[in-house]
């Protein structure tokens, strides 16, 4: 949750919110960033998404799983 108002309230851009669409994403495309708990899963994801717009590309990203897209 302290992700999603960084990213979407307060403009922190690197935020990457950890919901049910991204661990699936995760768990699908980047299982190198699964650590085990929240802090070094989000660290990891972040550095895979771009650093510091991986806020931006981790919405796109779940715009476009949402609307169907299975290919990365």
């Amino acid at each position: 949750m302290a992700d999603c108002i960084l990213l979407f309230s307060l403009g922190y851009l690197e935020a990457v919110p950890l919901d049910t669409w991204i661990q699936t994403t995760i768990a699908e495309f980047y299982p190198e960033c699964d650590r085990g708990n929240y802090a070094d899963t989000s660290r990891a994801i972040r550095e895979a998404l771009g650093g510091e717009y991986a806020g931006y590309t981790q919405t796109y990203l779940f715009h476009y799983l949402r609307s169907g897209g299975r290919d990365l």
